[in-house]
């Protein structure tokens, strides 16, 4: 038999497979030590205004540290939302929660550790469950061909 058994709120769950998509330290009880991450805090503006950045401008970078600020998005650029307002935020770099995975080599290391060390028919997909930096839509495709393999 190659069921699996999870507890999960008290209650055993059995599956023939589990697909995870949080982070592989989390899934596997931080067994080899919890994994780093950067988040962001992020603040929203609603401004009046049919576009606020250049033209084929979605994203603005401040790549120096003494600006605090990660980059500001106008989110209905990419997205091709219509509306008379824009939404532009201005993300933060912070400690406050896990979106972007700490590439520094012990970490990435350590997160391979984990991967390696999954039970059979467990797999750990995405940004998290990965530990990588994946755009969006190649997250998207990665999720189009782990289904293929499935």
């Amino acid at each position: 038999e190659n069921s699996i058994v999870v507890l999960e709120d008290g209650e055993k769950i059995k599956s023939d497979i589990i697909v995870s998509t949080i982070s592989p330290d989390i899934l596997m009880d931080n067994a080899f030590g919890e994994l780093r991450y950067m988040g962001r805090d992020c603040h929203f503006m609603v401004l009046p205004g049919e576009r606020i950045f250049p033209e084929n401008v979605y994203f603005i970078y401040y790549p120096n540290p003494e600006t605090k600020i990660t980059r500001l998005v106008e989110y209905k650029q990419f997205t091709q939302h219509e509306s008379p307002n824009s939404l532009v935020v201005i993300e933060i770099p912070s400690r406050k929660n896990k979106l972007y995975p700490m590439l520094i080599q012990s970490e990435v290391d350590k997160a391979q550790k984990y991967i390696d060390n999954m039970p059979d028919h467990i797999f750990s997909v995405g940004r998290m469950g990965t530990y990588r930096y994946i755009d969006i839509d190649d997250i998207i495709l990665a999720g189009f061909e782990f289904k293929k393999q499935m």
